[in-house]
């Protein structure tokens, strides 16, 4: 997986490309949560204002835990005991439920015949080739997020032979019905030609189909198609203009690739305050380049209060992270 998803880096220092292999990681998981929020919400019909307020809660320890792998093995820790035990689940849940075994019986009836949450849990579980096969159950039922975790699968070769082909057959179904991560995913494929013929056009025509149905990393992507001119006339302006819409969506690449503009003045004025301002965003989401160029302002004033202490700080930290321009940096200033 390290090997792909460098890959889809562009020079860091200009622009930041959003790779699909991060994606796939992170839709699994969502699919993850997608079993969860099933489960409660079969809860939820017999126990509506309990099992609203359950979901709430899953829903912010799922953006909590989504953040890093290893609270994510925290997650497949207490999925085990649930399915080990699904009356368990239903319990732990909602603790109402425990002494009226019929509803309790109903509910985990209504998870346990869902084949797509049931391979969304055998994902979280890493077991590949069960997940196959119910998603595969699943998209022969219509199930669109199956298609799509079909192509994945498909494509990086989980539970399943690698196929290109086929990958892209079960993305293009998805695809086609509307599902955005698939679109963005088809756009990096063609964008990167990754097994198939490079082609812009073919690239800037899912991106930009996803960018419209609200895939923040599509819009991000699609603000460098404009900016450099892949598959599409450039226009600085529109680039921009993604730029924004994804970083307001808090995309940390869109945001960094905006406050790049803000500081070269490409398709927007010369704006060294919002540039701070975006790259501060970007760099309190993990963002190591905009760490690096938010050091660099607070080193020489610009956009902010002139400040060697904050500056070299972020130039430290992001050398730690391997930043190449921060370590000459640091080099030069240690010399």
């Amino acid at each position: 997986m390290s090997k792909t998803k460098s890959r889809f880096m562009l020079i860091p220092t200009r622009t930041q490309f959003n790779n699909w292999s991060m994606l796939s990681k992170l839709g699994f998981i969502a699919f993850i949560l997608t079993a969860l929020s099933f489960l409660i919400g079969a809860l939820t019909l017999f126990y509506p204002s309990d099992g609203a307020e359950i979901n709430k809660q899953l829903l912010q320890k799922y953006e909590e835990k989504v953040v890093s792998e290893a609270r994510l093995k925290l997650r497949c820790k207490e999925l085990e005991k649930h399915l080990t035990s699904l009356n368990a689940n239903v319990a732990e849940c909602n603790p109402s439920i425990v002494n009226d075994t019929s509803k309790a019986s109903k509910a985990v009836i209504i998870f346990s015949n869902n084949p797509f949450s049931l391979g969304s849990a055998e994902v979280l579980l890493g077991n590949y080739k069960e997940a196959f096969k119910y998603f595969k159950i699943a998209a022969n039922q219509g199930n669109v997020d199956a298609y799509y975790n079909l192509g994945v699968m498909y494509l990086e070769g989980l539970g399943v032979k690698k196929d290109i082909d086929t990958a892209l057959r079960w993305l293009r179904n998805s695809a086609d019905r509307g599902d955005s991560f698939a679109q963005h995913n088809l756009g990096v494929i063609y964008y990167e030609g990754i097994e198939v013929k490079q082609d812009y056009e073919t690239a800037f025509k899912w991106t930009l189909k996803a960018a419209e149905n609200g895939n923040p990393l599509a819009q991000s992507n699609l603000g460098i198609f404009y900016l450099d001119g892949f598959g599409v006339r450039k226009d600085s302006k529109l680039a921009v203009e993604w730029f924004q819409k994804a970083a307001l969506n808090g995309n940390l690449n869109a945001q960094y690739n905006l406050a790049m503009r803000y500081i070269e003045g490409v398709g927007v004025k010369q704006d060294y305050i919002d540039a701070f301002t975006w790259f501060s965003k970007s760099a309190k989401l993990g963002n190591i380049n905009a760490e690096y160029f938010l050091g660099k302002l607070y080193i020489e004033g610009l956009g902010v209060e002139q400040n060697f202490a904050i500056g070299f700080e972020l130039l430290q930290k992001a050398a730690k992270n391997d930043m190449p321009l921060a370590q000459f940096d640091l080099g030069v200033i240690y010399s």
